[in-house]
C-alpha cells in the first residue's frame, strides 16, 4: 500500500511570504512562482501569522523590518503555536551584526538571507530547505496513515506502553492517557490464562521476531482477536530498546468461525466441530498411544416431551441440557450437540472406567434437574475407550452400540462398550 508515494514528493512546494513592503514581497513571490512553488503573500505581521495557520505553509519567509509587527516577534508567535511550531522559516535582513543573527536563530529560524537579495541565493536556501519540507511532509502524511490506519503499539523493554496509534484506540476504546505506560499485560483478557508479554520480550530480546495470534481486552472487557507481528526496537549501538508491535484485527473472522462451529439452539460445538476434536485425538492416540474416550448420549422419550409440551419448550430442555453438560465437564473436554436430541462428549486421557464415572455424574444431574414439565427427562448414555487400538469410524459404532443397549436395558443407564 505504502510503496508508490511519489504523488507525496511532486506535490508543490506552499511557501508563505510575510512582508509589508510590497515592491519586496511582489520580488520575491514572482521569483518563488517562476521556479515552480506555489505562493501565498502577506502584507503584514498579523495577518501573516494567520495565514501561517490557515495555510500551513512548507516554509515562511519573513522579512526582519516590517512596519507593524517586527519579524522576531512574528517568527516567535508562529513557534509558539502547536500548529505551526514546525514549519521552517528563512529570515530576508539587512542586519549582519552578529547579535542580529543570534536574534534570528533564537526566534526559531534556520536560515536567512542577506538584503539585498541575491536571487540564486534565495533559490538555493529555499530549493534545500524545500526538500528537508516535502521530506518532512511526506514522513508526516505516512505517520498519519499509520497513525489512522494501522493498529500499532510501541513498548519498552520493560513491557510498557510507550506509543499507540489512533485506530488502536478507537478498536479498544481506551483513551490515550488510560493506556500510555502501562504495561503491555494490562491488556489481557480475564478469559486468558496469561499474557503473551514474557515470550514477546524473550524473543526481541534475542533479536528475534514474534508473531502470534492474541487475544486482548476492549475497555468494556470484550474480546478482541489480533494477529501479532512484533520486531526489535535497537538503540544507535544496536542495544535492543523495546518492541514494536503491528497488529491486523480479525475478531470478525473469528466470530464467524466461532459461528461455524456452534449449535445455534445450545450454543455448544456442532458436528462440524466434533467432528475436528475427535480426528484430532485420534490421530494422537495413533501416533503416542494416549487415551481418549467418548460418552454418546441421548434423551430418553423426547419425542414425547415434544408432543406433551410443544417444541418450544423441548427447545427449552436442549438448552437446559446443555448447560448441565457444559458445567459438568473439564476444561480439557469438548462437549457438543451430535444431533437431534443426541450429544457427544469426548474426554480426553481418560480410560473407559474413568469415563463411565463422568457419564454417571452427567446422568444424576440430568435426572435430578427441574425441567419445569410434568414428564421426566432423563439420559442414557454409551461409553467407548481408545488408545489407539481401535479404528476411528468402529469407536463411533461402538459407542452407539452401548447407547442402543442402555436404552433396551431400561433406559437411564450407561453401558460402556466392553460390555457389549
Amino acid at each position: 500500500m505504502l510503496k508508490n508515494l511519489d504523488f507525496l514528493r511532486n506535490t508543490k512546494v506552499r511557501i508563505l511570504v510575510i512582508d509589508t513592503s510590497q515592491e519586496n514581497s511582489e520580488a520575491v513571490s514572482q521569483l518563488l512562482t517562476d521556479n515552480g512553488f506555489f505562493v501565498k503573500v502577506s502584507t503584514n505581521g498579523e495577518n501573516g501569522i494567520a495565514s501561517a495557520r490557515k495555510l500551513l505553509p512548507d516554509i515562511i519567509i519573513i522579512n526582519i523590518e516590517m512596519s507593524d509587527i517586527e519579524g522576531c516577534e512574528v517568527c516567535s508567535r508562529i513557534k509558539d503555536d502547536s500548529k505551526t511550531k514546525d514549519i521552517p522559516v528563512i529570515f530576508i535582513t539587512a542586519k549582519t551584526a552578529r547579535q542580529d543573527i543570534m536574534n534570528i536563530f533564537e526566534a526559531g529560524a534556520v536560515d536567512y538571507v542577506i538584503e539585498p537579495v541575491v536571487q540564486e541565493e534565495l533559490l538555493i536556501k529555499v530549493n534545500r530547505h524545500s526538500q528537508l519540507a516535502s521530506a518532512f511532509r511526506k514522513e508526516k502524511q505516512l505517520l498519519d496513515i499509520v497513525d489512522n490506519y494501522v493498529l500499532e503499539l510501541i513498548i519498552d523493554i520493560e513491557g510498557d506502553i510507550r506509543q499507540v496509534s489512533s485506530v488502536f484506540l478507537n478498536l479498544t476504546g481506551y483513551e490515550e492517557e488510560e493506556i500510555i505506560g502501562n504495561s503491555f499485560r494490562s491488556l489481557k483478557h480475564p478469559d486468558n490464562f496469561r499474557s503473551e508479554l514474557s515470550d514477546m520480550l524473550d524473543s526481541v530480546k534475542n533479536n528475534y521476531a514474534y508473531y502470534k495470534e492474541i487475544i486482548i481486552a476492549t475497555k468494556d472487557k470484550q474480546k478482541c482477536f489480533l494477529k501479532m507481528y512484533v520486531d526489535p526496537i535497537k538503540s544507535v549501538d544496536g542495544k535492543v530498546t523495546g518492541a514494536h508491535c503491528f497488529m491486523t484485527d480479525v475478531t470478525s473472522k473469528k466470530e464467524l468461525e466461532h459461528l461455524s462451529i456452534t449449535d445455534k439452539l445450545t450454543g455448544l460445538n456442532n458436528r462440524q466441530k466434533l467432528d475436528q476434536v475427535l480426528q484430532y485425538e485420534y490421530s494422537q492416540s495413533q501416533r503416542y498411544g494416549s487415551v481418549f474416550s467418548i460418552i454418546l448420549l441421548d434423551l430418553d422419550d423426547f419425542k414425547q416431551v415434544n408432543n406433551n409440551h410443544g417444541h418450544l419448550v423441548g427447545d427449552n430442555v436442549l438448552i437446559k441440557l446443555a448447560d448441565i453438560l457444559r458445567a459438568n465437564v473439564r476444561d480439557s473436554d469438548t462437549v457438543g450437540r451430535w444431533g437431534g436430541e443426541e450429544f457427544l462428549v469426548v474426554v480426553t486421557k481418560a480410560s473407559e472406567q474413568e469415563t463411565k464415572l463422568v457419564a454417571e455424574k452427567l446422568r444424576l444431574e440430568i435426572e435430578s434437574e427441574n425441567f419445569n414439565i410434568s414428564t421426566p427427562v432423563t439420559a442414557s448414555m454409551g461409553v467407548c475407550s481408545n488408545n489407539g487400538d481401535t479404528a476411528f469410524n468402529d469407536m463411533l459404532s461402538l459407542a452407539d452400540r452401548a447407547l442402543y443397549q442402555s436404552k433396551r436395558k431400561g433406559k437411564n443407564r450407561i453401558i460402556s462398550a466392553s460390555e457389549l
